[in-house]
Order: C-alpha cells, then structure tokens, then sequence
C-alpha cells in the first residue's frame, strides 16, 4: 500500500496525526510505504507515479487531496484501490462514505473489501480539458463561501487551530460578504435530458454524496453508487433567509421548503450569461458560462 500524505491538510492540522497514524499501521501489522507531498503538483505526480505500482492507495488528507489522487487514477491505465484517512478542514467525502476517524479507516483497511464508486465530470466549453470531482460541484454561494474563507485564512492563519466553530463562523462572514457586494443571486438556465429551467438562485450544488460544506446533507438521498447526479437549487434573497435555510438543513428540516427544489439526472448542462465562478471539491474555477456536469457510474475502485 502506497500512503499519500498531505501534511498541509487541515490548514496544517493533519501533520499532528502523521505520527499517531503511522503508530496505528504498524500496531495492525498493516504494511506500507509513506510518501509526503511538498505542494499540489508534486501530490499529482506522486498519484500518477504509485499508480503503477501499488495495489492500494490510501490518500490521508481533505476532500481536495483525494479529489487529486482519483483523478491521477481515473486517467490512468492502472486501476489501483482508492482510499481515504481523513484530516481535512470539511471532509464531506469522508463522512459521506462512513469514514469518520482514523481507526474506521484502520479497519477498513483490515477488511479489505471492495466496491466501485460513480465520479462527477466537469467539461467547459471550449476547453479540451475534462475535470473530475468526487463529492460536488456548486456555483453561486457554493464558490463565493469558499473564496472568501481561503481568504480569511491567509489573513488570520492562527485561528486554525481553533477547529469547526471557527470555520462555520468564517462561512457565515463569507456568506454576508456575498449578499453585501451583489454577489448573489445569479441567474442560469439548466438543462438535463427532459427538460429546460430558468433559474435564478444564490447556490446550485450538484451532489455525487450526501454530505457537503463540513458535513451538511442539502441532498441526503445523494450517492456515490447510483449513477446519478443530483441537483440542489436554493434560492434565499439575503444573508439572514440564508441563515435560517442553512440552520433547517443542519436540522434536517429543509426537504420540504420552497426555498429548495431537487432534480437527478446522468448529465446537466448550465449556461450563463454572466460569468461565474465553480467550486468543486474545495478548488475554483473563475469566469464560466457554459459547462456540463455528468456522472461517470462505476468509475473507481474503493475500500468500503
């Protein structure tokens, strides 16, 4: 087994779990070799090279590293088992699969059974490059939240080490700041098989799993092995609507809202006149107007 170690996940808090982890492996007699990333492309090229050689993969970081790893994989001709130990900052994807620890991972590990999971597919017009995302894909509030909070943390790096309640606080100041500088709502139109829609919402969130912006379930019934994609349209007018909208998803009380509707397909297509911003997978693409969103069904080989 290969390990995929990003010690920059977790705005630097996975590095405190390098040594508890490695202790772990060794104590179940779990064999492995521990490779330590130095910046983004190098964790690329680490995934594109074990790939070749390794049956088994195990990527310890955020949403975003493994995001990384299946993608290296996905292109690859090696298909190797993908896993996942999480210490990232939100971590949807894990909690998505049941994966909440350290030691779940463990014993997956000492499981070892398998199971194919879908993969989301991000095409821009006009660019030959094809973009692969794992747990979702959103637009409107979904990248606007998370540019200001990747900001935020450039600003006041220590605040870190003060956890969740610090993250949701900062997604809250970045919602404001979205309302205050016009940012939201925009206006698309969404297009699947059957039908046509002109929307105009604050966030669009395609969901390959249920859980999304540090564990929140918008689409509950969303899964990884369907071989679907869903779609979640929100549409809240300010900052307090959005407040109190995101407080009913925490408790699960916003299915049935006429802020929210659901659609599910294979495949969507999404124009707009104005350019705007994607999030997937906690990564931006600035300045879109027209792309398409699709699953691919059974595209990964995963631990369960």
């Amino acid at each position: 087994m290969a390990i995929l170690f990003n010690p920059s996940s977790g705005r630097g808090l996975s590095l405190k779990k390098e040594d508890r982890i490695k202790a772990l492996l060794k104590q179940n007699s779990i064999p492995f070799q521990w490779f330590c990333s130095r910046s983004e492309n190098h964790f690329r090229q680490l995934a594109q090279e074990k790939a070749r050689s390794f049956q088994v993969i195990l990527v310890v970081g955020g949403d975003t590293s493994f995001q990384i790893a299946a993608s290296e994989i996905h292109k690859s001709p090696y298909q190797p088992t993908l896993y996942l130990m999480p210490t990232g900052s939100a971590n949807d994807i894990a909690m998505s699969l049941g994966i909440h620890s350290v030691d779940s991972t463990i014993q997956s590990l000492l499981e070892s059974k398998t199971r194919q999971m879908d993969l989301g597919l991000l095409e821009i017009k006009g660019r030959s490059e094809k973009i692969y995302f794992v747990g979702s894909l959103s637009l409107g509030l979904g990248a606007t939240i998370n540019q200001f909070v990747a900001h935020y943390w450039k600003q006041h790096p220590l605040r870190a080490k003060y956890g969740k309640l610090i993250q949701v606080w900062a997604g809250f100041l970045g919602a404001r700041h979205s309302f205050q500088h016009q940012n939201i709502p925009m206006k698309i139109q969404l297009s699947s098989d059957d039908s046509t829609h002109n929307i105009e919402s604050s966030i669009v969130v395609f969901s390959n799993v249920p859980c999304y912006a540090g564990g929140l379930r918008v689409c509950p019934w969303a899964s990884p092995f369907d071989g679907k994609l869903d779609c979640s349209i929100i549409h809240t007018t300010s900052f307090m609507h959005t407040a109190r909208f995101a407080y009913s998803v925490w408790r699960q009380k916003h299915k049935h809202k006429k802020e929210i509707r659901y659609l599910q397909n294979k495949s969507f297509s999404v124009s707009s006149q104005e350019p705007i911003n994607i999030q997937y997978d906690g990564q931006i693409i600035p300045g879109i107007r027209d792309f398409q969103a699709s699953i691919l069904p059974s595209a990964l080989n995963i631990l369960e």
